[in-house]
């Protein structure tokens, strides 16, 4: 393990576990972005830390877990922004250019592209129901795939004042209706699926592609390659 954060003994404060916690979220996110998230198991994980399995479970019940936790942090990190933008008494258009600037900065590292390139997991009854549970206050963010949100339940819940608001890059339908009502609302941010078109991120998936296609050439197996293929030998 790169980090000897783990190995070291001594007081088991909050503080520490959550330092720990974090360290296995990013572990996992990598890891899932590379092997894929069906091909990634609690015992690879473990071993990547330099732990063992049951030390695991003090942190996370299972990988579903892991996947909420992910998503849980790249939300609460957006969230911090709205608020902290807000209390700044930023314009709607500086509040929206923060609130790009870090979405953008998640979508390009290992936790924001986990949670975009999930292309369906399917969740227990318990996490589906998660969305029920939240804070008025709280954000809903998917910048992963239109149809893990519903989008029906979502409107309620905004109408109904049950969620904060929420950032909205894709959508159940594409492109969606013009009589959406999210498009009507004050309390969404909304982007036509586009919101990892920058200049850092379009870098990235040229050299991706370009290393991809090398090592393919090369008789080996890409290190990049779309869900749809991560099962291919």
């Amino acid at each position: 393990m790169n980090d000897i954060t783990w190995q070291v003994r001594g007081p088991r404060s909050k503080q520490a576990r959550e330092a720990k916690r974090l360290m296995l979220l990013q572990t996992a996110a990598r890891m899932f972005n590379e092997r894929g998230f069906e091909n990634t198991s609690l015992t690879d994980i473990a071993e990547t830390l330099g732990i063992t399995k049951p030390s695991l479970y003090y942190y996370v019940k299972n990988k579903e877990a892991i996947f909420l936790g992910i998503f849980e942090i790249t939300r609460e990190k957006l969230l911090q922004v709205k608020n902290e933008a807000q209390q700044a008494h930023l314009t709607g258009l500086d509040q929206l250019t923060a609130f790009m600037d870090t979405y953008i900065d998640l979508s390009t590292g290992d936790l924001g592209k986990c949670v975009i390139r999930m292309n369906s997991i399917v969740l227990s009854e318990e996490n589906a129901h998660a969305l029920e549970k939240m804070k008025p206050s709280a954000l809903i963010v998917n910048t992963s795939r239109g149809p893990i949100i519903n989008e029906k339940s979502l409107i309620e819940a905004l109408e109904e004042g049950k969620i904060g608001g929420a950032a909205i890059d894709v959508y159940n339908q594409e492109p969606t209706p013009l009589d959406n009502p999210l498009l009507k609302m004050d309390n969404v941010v909304l982007s036509p699926h586009c919101a990892s078109a920058s200049w850092e991120t379009r870098r990235k998936m040229a050299e991706r592609s370009i290393k991809s296609v090398r090592e393919f050439l090369k008789g080996k197996r890409p290190p990049y390659l779309v869900p749809e293929q991560w099962d291919i030998e």
